[in-house]
């Protein structure tokens, strides 16, 4: 019973971050709330483009390159060790560019609305999906540099489902 659950850990990170990216999305659409004066605030704007607003207005290319990543991602993931991290971090990715590729869908743009300004910099406002895509993708680096995929000499026949 236990391995059953353990393969599902996927779908359910998957689903748990697209919940939360939509109904933050919902939550903060059009708010401006300062929660730590100039270092964390609530400020929705719609981004056009991907990361710091690159491809402004190409949301037809950006669409499919989503889809084009997520199928790359999906058959990518069954070089890797089955292990819990590596579940975990495809889930994020995966639940990550489900959301903003909704917001593409459906809008034309993807709703962004966490900002925060570091040393005086302002960082690109970005929202849940962006930060379970970045998270996800550091746990698929550190799994690549500990060698669990299918090119690593730690590799097994257990791989992620």
């Amino acid at each position: 019973m236990k391995e059953k659950i353990n393969n599902h850990l996927i779908k359910l990170v998957t689903i748990l971050i697209l919940f939360l990216d939509q109904l933050t999305k919902f939550l903060f659409t059009n708010e401006r709330i300062i929660i730590i004066k100039d270092l964390f605030s609530i400020n929705y704007c719609e981004n056009y483009g991907a990361a710091w607003s690159l491809f402004n207005n190409r949301v037809s290319g950006l669409i499919l390159i989503s889809i084009v990543i997520l199928i790359f991602l999906i058959k990518y993931k069954q070089s890797f060790l089955l292990n819990i991290r590596n579940k975990i971090a495809f889930g994020l990715v995966f639940g990550g560019l489900f959301g903003n590729l909704i917001d593409r869908i459906i809008h034309g743009f993807v709703k962004d609305f966490i900002s925060v300004i570091i040393f005086n910099y302002h960082f690109p406002v970005f929202n849940i999906a962006d930060i379970a895509i970045v998270v996800g993708m550091i746990l698929i680096l550190i799994a690549v540099l500990k060698k669990e995929d299918m090119y690593g000499k730690n590799s097994s026949n257990k791989r992620v489902l």
